[in-house]
């Protein structure tokens, strides 16, 4: 009884391990399509801008 208990501990924290893991994949490769869609060329010229949608980027989601 003791080793399904444990069995199924295991399980469970492997599956949240896989929650978790995909949720950071998911902002990860979010935050990749929102940097590569910002207009680069004119943000190159206007460093407070750049900072606000990096910033705007990096802010953890919800």
């Amino acid at each position: 009884m003791e080793t399904d208990q444990a069995i199924n501990a295991l399980a469970a924290l492997a599956q949240e391990t896989r929650l978790a893991m995909f949720r950071r994949h998911t902002t990860f490769c979010a935050r990749i399509e929102a940097f590569l869609a910002l207009p680069l060329d004119e943000l190159n010229t206007d460093r407070a801008r750049m900072k606000a949608e990096l910033d705007r980027i990096g802010t953890p989601l919800p």
